[in-house]
């Protein structure tokens, strides 16, 4: 996806943030899952410095200590999201497939690289 296919989504991106941004309790905290959802959108990022180091104006230390510290409820969040992939996808006769082999794998050292 480009930029500007990005850019069009914007508004939808935002909705779905301002959805979840509750469970992350205050403004501040708020304001750290938007930047590191936004950081997550930013390409091929592994660790959250690496996410903060892409995102203008993000401190590497305040994001760490949001992910490692924060008060937030991660299973007040997965059932917010249980409940938007139900009101997206749900119907009494649908089944769902999740196949993650698609996803490129790098390097040559690590485990399940080798062709299939």
């Amino acid at each position: 996806m480009d930029v500007p296919a990005l850019r069009q989504l914007k508004p939808e991106l935002e909705g779905f943030l301002r959805r979840y941004a509750p469970h992350f309790g205050r403004d501040e905290a708020q304001d750290h899952a938007h930047r590191f959802f936004q950081g997550l959108l930013g390409g091929d990022r592994r660790s959250v410095e690496n996410i903060a180091e892409a995102i203008d104006g993000c401190v590497v230390r305040c994001l760490q200590k949001f992910i490692a510290q924060s008060p937030w409820s991660d299973g007040a969040l997965i059932e917010e999201l249980q409940g938007h992939v139900v009101e997206v996808l749900g119907d009494p006769d649908a089944t769902l497939n999740v196949d993650e082999t698609g996803f490129p794998n790098k390097g040559t050292k690590s485990v399940g690289v080798k062709r299939q």
